[in-house]
């Protein structure tokens, strides 16, 4: 009688560790296929890098406007080194931009930079996150990383049940099995996305060995040295939270510093750099406007709860300064110059931080729009904004408007390093008034003009 001998069935393990170094080979071939959806301060700048490395990368972004700019070469915003990433992926065919998702059908790695709004009530709003993660066609070995800044649970109330649910209806594919999904936050700082992308430590948040293995590879392409640490997907979720709300508190604690010396006219700028001096556990910022996309709202992704807590605190204290900066600006206006003589404002930057052109929700703007409510005549210069742009009906200059025709008020907003020159306050007439928030004004300055107003100090 013959013996049949039954040849064993492939093991499920065995497929899954084939075809994960399948994947590592065809990353290494630098063969893998990259998909970025945002193409913003932080998607674009992730997108350039890896087709810049050798990668071909699609960039999918919903703003016909931004794609055309792109793909005539140009890049829509100041980040150093962006425009030669550029040019060199468009040259060597290594970057395409689409406003289609279904250009990501056959790519290998999905990128989602999309941000996190929140509601009226500072409750996070995730209605685009979910249309998008339905969007996708999830399949055998993709991998999609998610980055934008999101509050806790995130991952497994909202990301994992949202695309199990268009799997289970759709095509039976399993998370972890047959595709993986990780939580990996950005950290970047605008000006230095290009460098921190290489030097930043990365968070990869996953279970997997592989994923940690597949990412860490990835990014290693654009520094080999750079350190990629395992974490699960809510502590990542963590991480990038406790960042932002450590500086925004610790940028409030300055605030707060200089509300308690301007009444003893002390200069906050000259105290805290005394402290700071060769002190190891000393490390205060320096007093001033705080915003932008990311630390005004980060807290209420951390707490979900705009009431009764130390960070909320904090957000009141900065939310609350241009409108004390306004009042005080226009309390020192009516005492220098009476009620009856014009009196012309200039806002001295208009973007969140110093030498960006990012203008969303910054505090020097809304304090701009605030003295526009009051009627006052107010004129911008900033020059990391277009010349001649006009927003709420305030016209943006590069340059110093100087006449003899009206009592001039600058208030210098934002900390640009244009507003440190000396030059600069020379070319003001000397009775000029400046409002001082960033200590730009230097001793000669200062000693040059007669109204000075320095926060911390005199305000």
């Amino acid at each position: 009688m013959q013996t049949i001998i039954k040849k064993p069935m492939p093991d499920v393990d065995d497929d899954i560790r084939e075809r994960q170094q399948a994947l590592l080979k065809k990353l290494e071939n630098k063969q893998t296929r990259i998909a970025v959806i945002g193409l913003g301060r932080i998607g674009l700048p992730l997108a350039l890098s890896f087709a810049y490395s050798g990668y071909h990368v699609t960039g999918i972004d919903l703003s016909y406007g931004m794609l055309a700019m792109l793909k005539k070469g140009d890049v829509p915003f100041h980040e150093p080194g962006l425009q030669h990433y550029l040019t060199t992926a468009q040259a060597a065919d290594k970057v395409y931009f689409s406003t289609d998702i279904r250009n990501t059908d056959d790519v290998d790695i999905i990128f989602i930079t999309i941000g996190v709004d929140l509601d009226k009530n500072y409750h996070p709003v995730y209605t685009k996150l979910k249309i998008l993660l339905r969007q996708i066609d999830y399949r055998r070995d993709l991998l999609i990383i998610l980055r934008p800044t999101v509050s806790p649970g995130t991952m497994s109330n909202i990301v994992y049940p949202t695309i199990h649910k268009k799997c289970a209806k759709e095509n039976g594919l399993v998370q972890g099995l047959d595709f993986w999904v990780s939580y990996v936050p950005e950290r970047l700082a605008e000006g230095k996305a290009i460098e921190e992308l290489k030097f930043l430590p990365l968070i990869i948040g996953t279970d997997s060995d592989f994923v940690f293995t597949y990412i860490s590879k990835l990014f290693k392409r654009l520094n080999p040295g750079k350190t990629c640490l395992k974490a699960q997907a809510n502590e990542a979720e963590f991480v990038k939270l406790f960042c932002n709300a450590f500086r925004y508190v610790n940028f409030a604690l300055a605030n707060q510093f200089a509300f308690l010396t301007a009444p003893h006219g002390v200069d906050v700028n000259r105290v805290i750099k005394m402290a700071n001096i060769d002190y190891p556990r000393a490390t205060i910022p320096l007093p001033g406007l705080v915003g932008g996309y990311c630390l005004s709202k980060d807290g209420f992704l951390l707490t979900q709860d705009p009431e009764g807590n130390f960070l909320s605190d904090a957000w009141r204290l900065n939310e609350f300064l241009p409108s004390y900066i306004v009042e005080c600006a226009r309390n020192i206006v009516s005492d220098r110059c009476g009620m009856t003589e014009e009196v012309h404002y200039q806002i001295w930057g208009i973007t969140f931080k110093k030498d960006s052109d990012d203008m969303r929700l910054s505090p020097a703007w809304k304090l701009a729009l605030l003295l526009t409510n009051y009627g006052e005549r107010i004129m911008s210069v900033d020059p990391n904004i277009p010349i001649g742009d006009e927003y709420e009906n305030i016209t943006i200059q590069n340059a110093i408007a100087r006449t003899k025709q009206y009592q001039t008020c600058v208030i210098v907003a934002m900390n640009h390093h244009e507003f440190y020159n000396m030059e600069l306050y020379k070319k003001l007439d000397k009775d000029t008034i400046v409002i001082d928030i960033w200590n730009c004004v230097s001793f000669e300055a200062d000693q040059y003009l007669e109204n000075v107003y320095k926060f911390g100090r005199d305000f």
